[in-house]
């Protein structure tokens, strides 16, 4: 045992996966130290071996001129990172682990780590040839066949992560102390580069298949464009640079096709078979490494990828102030031929405006915070009114034309949960854990419902069938009938709902998102269990988007604490991760549709990002000037939404492509 090495004493029954594993405590005149100076946010830095008395010899090392190995009386670099957490150090990969590939840093410690949850993987070793601009995965089994392993890969990880190149081999070459040697595999690499064996249209193709995660036959993607078929400008990039090794300029010939997206897959094979030829491109290199990895190539896929993100242009054509932070998600309210936009604030304020015009109509103060959104209904002769509570419990109802009040009472408990109404009955849920049922004429209290006995934070949502969709901070979710004005329902889940409830099917289905990152979907009669979803990474508290895709799938997009905005698909009742956009900060808000190609999220920090609901792609992005926690509404081609620095904006797209 070298006298340098930790020992800790683990419980296997409490250690779930390798990294709760700690480096433990050092033998006797040494210890182990992270360098505070360069330290990262999450307490992570390099780990340094300390010792007053011990010499570290490090082999290989000499100084120019010398015989002799260096070596520290003090201290030593070790080239590892560790992250300390609650005074303990865990091992968190090698300084050299973070590279950047094409625009987006990856950990290849993270991609081994993931691969090794694999029981049927032995061991792996993923390297990054920044010559050559390719990450190739080494890995050694008995069973699982490197297709197979790409599959997992890609169903795991983000398409940043996958990796060019899968290599399945016996034993990992290891160095003189036993570690996997990355420098031996990135020369066995470079060793088997050859040249090609099948045409570059076939090539193509297959790569194409591959990278895309497609079992359909080309036949029936041959005449869609690349991006029809999901493929994005990263992808493009990674697969045209993987072709350029052993076809010389084929990826530079193909990516403006792929990226321009007004030629088809039966176009590309065309121009490839006509106008690309192997022989004629390998004479016109200039040297052994391809013109496509030149620094001027290099910077023109930079932009591409730029340009991939404004796609959407953004005008502000109006601003609102509230007089405080605009918490709560705006209300679209038609009236005859008209559209008026209905938000409260922090303030207290509740106001109603002009989409147009950005005119106000009028406002109404209450002497108390608004969370809650509001909630537009048909009035009959007074025409649409709204209905909304606020935190000390008081509930007003308003004409929406021209917000004058109509009445207000209050029940002494907090309200951030948007109302609901059916048959001249408000429907409006507190922090008590009651529903109450408020007649919308005058508003008296007609009947209350207990539907738990903590809080009431999450909208409720009003089924096509009369019953009402309930989600509490004690976990429980509820399914009321409103015609008996009885909870018909109730399930337990694990976590508080701070989510709307999202109905879909016909209204067949409800759908909780709870704070633990679990999504359940129930039937909206009696609560039946059909489908759950457990792959987010972090808490929801945003509500969830839902499309329908075709007969019988469908389509769930929502925030999450992670970062995360996810897309999981549900087909036959069984639900899968779609794909995954990180965002610069947690995501509150609930994403929503932009047109039938793609949706808007927008995180915390108030990104506001354009993404498409085929794969994921960050479209087009817009800045506000502080935290947004408000979730967007969109009405033809304006967009409004809160912001935390007291405005309410309307904020104009326009597609550029």
């Amino acid at each position: 045992m070298s006298c340098w090495a930790c020992v800790a004493e683990l419980d296997l029954n409490k250690i779930i996966t390798d990294r709760e594993v700690p480096l433990g405590n050092c033998l006797s005149e040494t210890q182990l130290r992270i360098d505070s100076k360069n330290s990262s946010a999450n307490g992570s830095g390099k780990i340094i071996l300390v010792s007053n008395t011990r010499k570290c010899y490090i082999l290989n090392n000499k100084k120019p001129g010398s015989n002799e190995e260096e070596c520290s009386l003090k201290f030593v670099d070790t080239g590892d990172i560790g992250e300390v957490r609650n005074g303990t150090v865990y091992y968190r990969g090698r300084k050299d682990d973070t590279v950047k590939r094409f625009g987006s840093k990856i950990n290849l410690q993270y991609i081994e780590n993931s691969v090794m949850q694999c029981s049927e993987v032995k061991t792996c070793s993923c390297i990054w040839l920044p010559k050559l601009m390719l990450l190739v995965l080494y890995y050694s089994s008995e069973t699982i066949k490197s297709h197979d392993l790409s599959i997992l890969i890609k169903g795991k990880l983000e398409e940043k992560f996958w990796p060019d190149k899968i290599i399945k081999v016996d034993n990992l070459p290891t160095t003189s102390h036993g570690k996997t040697s990355k420098q031996i595999l990135s020369t066995m690499f470079e060793n088997d580069l050859n040249i090609p064996t099948i045409p570059a249209t076939h090539a193509f193709l297959e790569e194409l298949t591959s990278m895309l995660r497609t079992t359909v036959p080309i036949d029936e993607i041959k005449n869609k464009s690349y991006q029809a078929i999901g493929g994005t400008s990263f992808l493009a990039i990674a697969m045209c640079n993987k072709l350029s090794h052993t076809y010389p300029q084929l990826g530079n010939f193909i990516l403006p096709y792929l990226i321009s997206n007004n030629k088809t897959i039966q176009d590309i094979v065309q121009l490839v078979e006509k106008d690309y030829s192997y022989e004629e491109m390998k004479s016109k290199k200039r040297s052994k490494k391809p013109d496509f990895r030149s620094k001027r190539l290099a910077y023109a896929l930079s932009e591409v990828l730029e340009l991939d993100r404004n796609l959407v242009d953004f005008q502000e054509l109006w601003k609102f102030d509230t007089g405080k932070c605009v918490d709560a998600s705006p209300t679209l309210c038609p009236y005859k031929n008209k559209v008026f936009v209905a938000v409260c604030s922090h303030s207290g304020k509740i106001a109603v405006i002009d989409t147009e015009s950005g005119k106000l109509q009028g406002q109404i103060k209450l002497n108390s915070r608004i969370e809650a959104s509001i909630h537009c209904f048909e009035g009959g002769v007074r025409g649409p009114c709204g209905v909304v509570g606020s935190y000390d419990g008081t509930i007003v109802c308003f004409t929406i034309h021209k917000c004058q009040e109509i009445w207000r009472t209050n029940v002494r408990y907090m309200i951030k949960s948007k109302a609901t109404y059916i048959r001249g009955v408000i429907y409006i849920a507190s922090y008590d854990g009651i529903v109450r049922c408020v007649d919308a004429t005058n508003g008296e209290i007609k009947q209350t419902i207990q539907v738990a006995e903590q809080a009431i934070s999450a909208d409720t949502v009003l089924a096509r069938n009369g019953y009402i969709m309930v989600g509490t901070l004690s976990g429980v979710c509820a399914g009321i009938d409103t015609r008996t004005r009885r909870v018909a329902w109730r399930g337990k889940l694990n976590s508080p709902v701070f989510a709307r409830p999202a109905l879909y099917d016909d209204d067949k289905y409800v759908v909780f998102a709870e704070v633990n990152g679990e999504v359940h979907c129930r039937t909206v009669e009696k609560g039946i269990k059909v489908w759950k979803y457990e792959g987010a990474k972090g808490n929801i508290f945003s509500s969830v988007y839902v499309r329908n895709l075709e007969a019988l799938t469908w389509q769930f997009v929502f925030g999450c604490h992670d970062n995360g905005v996810y897309s999981i698909t549900v087909k036959n009742f069984r639900s899968s991760l779609h794909w995954r956009t990180e965002m610069t900060s947690p995501v509150y808000a609930t994403p929503c549709c932009l047109d039938n190609t793609s949706i808007i999220a927008t995180s915390t920090n108030g990104k506001m990002c354009v993404i498409s609901t085929d794969n994921g792609t960050i479209l087009s992005e817009y800045q506000f000037p502080n935290e947004t926690f408000s979730s967007p509404a969109v009405y033809n081609d304006k967009i409004f939404i809160g912001c935390r620095n007291d405005y309410l904006y309307c904020i104009k797209f326009k597609s550029i492509i």
